[in-house]
């Protein structure tokens, strides 16, 4: 249990509105992970920061820095780098990220005094960090030197060392750059100067390899000062206790602040998220790390649907995507959201199975380029327009939109981008005070990730006053992301009961694009239940959600203990941590269901051989006087196999039922005890056993409570043990695969068909059809008759099963008795029966059943992620892994077949080891090595072999 003891922590008020972080730290702190501060330097000594910091990484290229602040008023670095990653050490304040490495480079200071080239390298160093936090900025006033669309200027130069340090960094994955929106808005000087806080003013802002963050309050409203634009891309508190330079210096004596702030204090707190993410996913490329951040953010500040509030520069807007049923969520003060720790790193956890294993990389990026150069006038109160159709679509991650334009008196104008569904981004509205336009600029926009590029896109630019005109002269559009595909990934959050209220058509939702598509609840904390199929339905704390036609593969769930259920094709379901139930219904699923004890159901086996099985059954035998409906026994066996509830739970649900009331009916306590001794024990009362019984009445045990103790007690427990044996074999589907089997090699000459083998064993299973009755409906049908004709003598019958079921003619002894036995009275029926479970045909047809089912292939993988968990596979070849992760136990298989595998992760023996370690224990086998407990019921260890055992 991870517990934080640094005594300032109560009052780090950031940490309340970025999700569960508490839950995140229990597993990861950013251990492993590097983290560059460029800053104006570091107090590297300081108490809570030296233990995380390493020097190793110091930049060493064209030019050279020792990441120390120049002097006592360099204190920025010092607290940026305490929210970042102050150390989880009992004193002063903690970091987002407490385990990770911390690094300055003193780019404020020292570098961005040497030359231009080292300025460049010194960014391109950032490809030895994984993350580089940059609280830095440049005021927004749109000046050619910060414009990255032009060549040679200094954002461009430095836009180049950023490139190739997220095309090199982290092998080639990306190194991921958070950097700080600024704080010009609503500055009334600057306004006077035309600087209206548009974070689209600063060259570095509108870069796709770049995370821009805005800042809010203690309320999640966005700050007066924080700058806005579309192309932010999420939101960070502004926390405002962190770590200081030492003594006098910095911003208050000692060694910590309660002063900082400003959008400089909310990137820290994303990139010390996006340093938990890393850890939880060393994988994820930093353009997949840009996309998790958007889709887990949370709504904050004005409500969606109604409008701007406070300092916000407008409205939330949906535009692509499929997240909550809908498009994503922008807002230019907020971008995406407000950062969730919580909800980033469960997403983070999942993700790159979910885009089929391929990280987003600068490499995989897809780019292209569209321009259109016709001059269009500027009149007053009026609009001029430029458009440009894309043919051929990719889904957006980026768009950079390049607007010429020359006019008179820039704050008259306003731009927006019109996407071809009609949506608007606002590029600028009113920035450049009284100041003349003669040239080009090129904006970023992040609000459009998830939409698709293809058709007419228009650039309008509005005059709305007077007096001056102008001209819009060309424009260039240049989308980033990756390709269309038919797999998506439909996000649900939080967020989903508000977005609906404003927005009810997201209760329903289409995939019409066919491919292999997810559900992805895993920022979800409360319970889950996701069914798939053609409607894939999602239901939150037992309120149905959303419904989505079309077809849904897969699922993710998060924390909660969840439901998960496939449908009749091949589904992956991972659910997540607590005590979940993981089926998959048809097809080849691969199920795991995460930390805790979870029950995996490859398809319609059922939970069967275990005590909680025989529970259930005693408890129906005592309660009700007769066995288990199947459906009722396994919603029970479920619910206590999951923790839902415990056996007095169910006892007390069961003499509640009208079934108690009619065996039972409203008596005194002794005529309740002795109809129990009749009905449980079947014998009368004992003298003594009786008074004690009255006794426990009378003193306040419930009957509820009485009744299961005479289910369980060992007299009932020893009655029926034969009776629930068979019970579990009959109702277990796996226990009819030989049956099924062997009765169409005997009957039809033939392997099954799988439709029929499936139907036939789940009939045995359900109890809908008695073996008898199976094998007799074989006897009647018409391929029966084309394989035995029209025997009606009973040697030519007896004959006849000898020649088709075990290959040979009678033995003259042989054909005598069962001739005999038929003219006896015995149906012909129970004497196929016979020959069906003789050893010499079940000997015969045992490699053809192991064969037939070997060339089914793989049916279900059921992965133990940890926990106690209980694993059914089903019909079929199933796969069960298994992984040393010192995860408490144990893990149990109910129904384990020769044709299934079993996958050893990290045990570090041999097969034959493993296999040398099994015991038989009772009906079971265990193993008991590497600190991991595995349990196969009902299995004779005869029945397991080295071929079966696979390692990984």
């Amino acid at each position: 249990m991870v517990t934080i003891t640094d005594p300032r922590y109560a009052q780090q008020w950031h940490f309340d509105l970025i999700g569960d972080i508490e839950t995140v730290w229990q597993e990861v702190s950013g251990a492993g992970i590097h983290v560059a501060i460029y800053d104006d330097g570091m107090d590297q000594a300081h108490v809570d920061l030296a233990a995380n910091y390493d020097a190793s990484l110091h930049y060493a290229g064209l030019g050279s820095d020792d990441g120390r602040h120049n002097s006592g008023a360099d204190g920025h670095g010092t607290s940026v780098a305490g929210l970042v990653g102050a150390a989880r050490n009992g004193v002063g304040v903690v970091g987002l990220a407490w385990g990770a490495r911390l690094t300055s480079v003193d780019y404020l200071n020292d570098i961005q005094d040497q030359s231009d080239a080292v300025i460049e390298d010194a960014l391109a160093w950032g490809r030895v960090f994984d993350v580089v936090n940059q609280s830095y900025g440049v005021t927004p006033e749109f000046s050619d030197d910060w414009d990255v669309g032009d060549p040679g200027s200094y954002a461009w130069q430095e836009a180049r060392g950023m490139a190739r340090a997220v095309t090199e960094g982290r092998g080639g994955l990306g190194t991921v750059f958070v950097k700080a929106a600024g704080n010009e808005a609503n500055d009334p000087v600057l306004a006077g100067y035309g600087i209206l806080g548009n974070a689209q003013g600063e060259g570095h802002n509108v870069l796709h390899t770049v995370i821009v963050v805005g800042a809010v309050g203690r309320d999640g409203r966005v700050m007066d000062y924080s700058n806005f634009g579309a192309n932010l891309l999420i939101s960070g508190p502004a926390a405002s206790l962190t770590t200081d330079v030492t003594g006098s210096a910095g911003y208050d004596p000692g060694a910590w602040t309660s002063s900082f702030g400003g959008t400089s204090a909310a990137t820290p707190v994303v990139a010390g998220v996006v340093a938990l993410m890393l850890e939880t996913e060393p994988g994820l490329g930093y353009r997949d790390v840009q996309e998790i951040l958007a889709q887990s953010a949370s709504q904050t500040g004005s409500a969606y649907g109604g409008p701007a509030a406070g300092w916000e520069a407008g409205e939330w807007r949906a535009y692509g995507g499929s997240w909550n049923g809908g498009g994503l969520s922008f807002s230019p003060s907020y971008g995406f959201g407000l950062v969730d720790a919580f909800a980033a790193v469960r997403m983070a956890e999942h993700w790159l199975e979910m885009r089929g294993g391929v990280a987003a990389t600068e490499t995989s990026l897809v780019r292209a380029s569209f321009s259109q150069e016709q001059s269009r006038p500027i009149f007053d109160f009026a609009d001029a327009r430029l458009s440009i159709t894309v043919d051929e679509g990719m889904v957006i991650e980026h768009v950079y939109v390049t607007v010429e334009i020359t006019h008179s008196y820039a704050s008259d104008l306003t731009l927006v981008l019109v996407a071809p569904d009609g949506s608007e981004v606002v590029l600028a509205d009113g920035d450049g005070g009284s100041s003349a336009l003669s040239g080009d600029w090129t904006f970023g926009v992040a609000a459009l990730r998830g939409l698709s590029s293809e058709g007419t896109w228009t650039v309008r630019v509005s005059d709305g006053a007077g007096g001056n005109l102008g001209t819009l002269k060309g424009i260039a559009l240049e989308f980033l992301g990756r390709p269309e595909g038919a797999d998506d990934i439909w996000t649900f959050t939080d967020d989903f009961p508000a977005l609906l209220a404003a927005d009810p058509d997201r209760a329903q939702a289409h995939d019409g694009n066919g491919g292999s598509d997810w559900i992805n609840a895993a920022a979800l904390a409360d319970p889950v239940t996701i069914a798939l199929g053609e409607t894939a339905t999602l239901a939150v704390a037992g309120r149905p959600w959303a419904g989505i036609t079309g077809g849904i593969e897969n699922a993710v769930s998060g924390d909660g203990d969840d439901v998960l259920t496939g449908g009749a094709g091949a589904n992956v379901l991972r659910a997540g941590r607590g005590r979940d139930l993981v089926t998959g219904a048809g097809g080849a699923d691969d199920l795991s269901g995460g930390p805790g004890g979870d029950v995996l159901q490859g398809g319609g086996a059922g939970l069967y051989h275990t005590e909680i099985s025989a529970q259930v059954y005693r408890l129906y035998l005592a309660v009700f006087g007769r066995q288990p409906d199947v459906g009722g026994h396994q919603v029970w066996v479920q619910r206590l196999t999951l923790g839902q509830m415990g056996l007095d739970g169910v006892a007390g649900a069961f003499i509640a039922a009208p079934e108690f009331a009619a065996t039972y009916g409203e008596t005194t306590d002794e005529a309740f005890l002795t109809l129990l001794y009749a009905n449980v024990l079947h014998r009368a009362p004992d003298a003594s056993g009786l008074a004690s019984w009255l006794a426990a009445l009378e003193g306040g045990m419930t009957r509820a409570r009485v009744v299961l103790l005479f289910a369980e007690s060992p007299e009932h427990q020893a009655a029926t043990a034969t009776a629930q044996a068979a019970y579990d074999r009959v109702r277990d589907v796996t226990s009819w695969a030989d049956d099924v089997f062997r009765l169409y090699h005997a009957i039809f000459d033939r392997d099954p068909d799988p439709g029929g083998f499936e139907g036939w064993t789940g009939a045995l299973a359900a109890g809908t059809r008695s073996f008898e009755q199976v094998v007799s409906g074989f006897m009647g049908a018409p391929e029966f008759t084309e394989t035995y004709g029209a025997a009606t003598d009973d040697t030519a019958f007896v004959t006849l099963l000898y020649e088709n079921v075990l290959k040979r003619m009678p033995d003259p002894e042989g054909l005598a008795g069962w001739v005999a036995r038929l003219e006896d009275g015995m149906s012909r029926v129970k004497l196929v029966m016979f020959f069906l479970a003789s050893p010499e045909f079940v000997a015969t047809t045992t490699p053809a059943l192991a064969a037939w089912m070997a060339a089914r292939g793989e049916d279900d993988v059921l992965r133990a992620d940890g926990g106690a968990d209980l694993l059914s596979g089903g019909l079929y070849a199933d796969r069960f892994v298994f992984a040393a992760d010192g995860a408490d136990g144990p893990v149990t298989v109910t129904d384990l077949e020769p044709w299934d595998v079993l996958v050893f992760e990290g045990f570090g023996m041999a097969a034959e080891q493993l296999l040398a370690a099994m015991t038989q224990q009772g009906d079971d086998v265990v193993l008991e090595v590497a600190g991991e407990t595995l349990v196969f019921l009902d299995t004779d260890l005869a029945q397991i072999d080295a071929g079966m055992i696979e390692l990984a």
